[in-house]
């Protein structure tokens, strides 16, 4: 029974907002830094010290709701939209974020992301297609494990396809 309290969970901070329902979350790479996004367009960026919370950062960049959010290296982290886009975020000082990328997939709703090694990230749309990302010059032949765990995610019998986007 002592081995079984070592991995007991207790509530250590509670973040309320009245923005309505919460979709995602994302622990940053700084443990001191929650993002979340509700059924709105943006994303609410919140310190977590000690006891207190506070809102830091409402990042807009989206026109409809975020559905998905996922780390990249580096400090930087990526959020998916119904909108049909992507952004990549990146702490330009200690508290603001700037947006260093909009992706505009022109073909259907964000509804996972998956970082990956080497500045790759996998992005799931609705009716199982998958996407990879990643800097020009790259082997994409080797992400047969990681993608295969995107798949995972998905219902059985659900057709999907995965390519390198234009």
């Amino acid at each position: 029974h002592e081995k079984e309290r070592q991995f007991e969970f207790v509530n250590t901070h509670t973040i309320s907002s009245s923005v309505g329902e919460v979709v995602c979350l994302l622990l940053l790479e700084d443990d001191n830094i929650v993002t979340s996004a509700s059924n709105e367009t943006s994303v609410k960026v919140w310190t977590v010290k000690g006891s207190s919370n506070n809102l830091i950062a409402t990042l807009s960049r989206h026109s409809k709701p975020v559905r998905a959010m996922c780390n990249l290296q580096d400090g930087k982290f990526i959020t998916g939209s119904s909108d049909l886009s992507i952004v990549i975020w990146h702490k330009s000082n200690q508290e603001t974020y700037e947006a260093l990328q909009v992706i505009q997939n022109n073909e259907k709703p964000i509804t996972y992301l998956l970082g990956l090694k080497f500045q790759r990230f996998a992005a799931a749309l609705d009716y199982g297609t998958v996407m990879i990302f990643g800097k020009p010059g790259i082997d994409f032949t080797k992400e047969e494990d990681e993608v295969s765990s995107l798949k995972s995610n998905y219902e059985k019998g659900q057709k999907l396809e995965a390519y390198i986007p234009d």
